[in-house]
């Protein structure tokens, strides 16, 4: 079991570093995604003001036929005004007209509403189109820099990478499913026992834990965080003799 937690602790070393060196972006990777996400959202909506903008100018222009229908119904009206024979024909006309005349009103009036909501529209898209710009670019160069980053980092992390796959095949898999279990609470899964006490969250441990550890014969947790607990010189660094 030493030999075993040894493995682990230099695991956890490996993990430690490997943690370092994704740090190292900080919180860009968490900025390159929202300014994506925001980027796309950006240009989802600049879409839909334009195919508002695309309905309304179809609509503009249906209504603009209309007119001209109407103002042609008009003039065909009034032609007809000029050779009524009776006083029933020339009211019946004249309401036509009349009719003619308030639904050209009505839609005039529907045409001012349309050229104001254009301008409403078009000034919705530019700020859409200015701020989906901007953040693409802004995502672009964020991007890049942490590209170089992690570019800068490849052969370290290769190396630690293929070093964590030597010592992970040397561990029992029940030991690594425990050890990744509490590396989802904490990143310092495996901690040293100094002066009695866990150093992971300074709790002492019982007596006896100590004495059961120095036998070797099992794995011991924090009965407080639950960290995998070792003797601090089963894995001490070995010391170089000097003559």
């Amino acid at each position: 079991m030493d030999e075993e937690l040894r493995k682990l602790y230099q695991l956890q070393r490996v993990d430690l570093e490997l943690d370092e060196l994704d740090d190292r972006g900080g919180e860009l990777p968490t900025e390159v995604d929202a300014l994506k996400k925001r980027g796309d959202a950006l240009k989802i909506a600049a879409a839909t003001e334009e195919k508002k903008l695309h309905e309304l100018r179809k609509s503009r222009s249906d209504t603009h036929s209309e007119m001209q229908s109407l103002t042609e119904r008009k003039r065909t009206l009034n032609e007809r005004l000029r050779t009524v024979r009776n006083n029933r024909e020339y009211d019946a006309t004249t309401t036509e007209i009349e009719a003619a005349d308030a639904e050209e009103q009505r839609l005039a009036r529907f045409l001012v509403m349309l050229d104001n909501q254009e301008a409403i529209i078009i000034k919705d898209i530019d700020t859409l189109s200015r701020q989906r710009d901007e953040t693409i670019r802004e995502h672009e160069e964020k991007r890049s820099v942490m590209a170089t980053i992690r570019e800068t980092n490849t052969d370290e992390i290769t190396a630690l990478k293929e070093k964590k796959t030597e010592i992970v095949g040397q561990i029992a898999p029940d030991l690594l499913r425990k050890y990744d279990h509490i590396r989802n609470a904490y990143a310092d899964a495996v901690v040293k026992v100094r002066k009695g006490a866990c150093s992971g969250c300074f709790c002492a441990l019982p007596p006896q834990v100590l004495v059961e550890m120095r036998r070797g014969n099992q794995l011991f947790t924090c009965q407080h965080c639950h960290r995998i607990v070792v003797l601090e010189e089963l894995v001490a660094p070995p010391t170089v003799a000097t003559e």
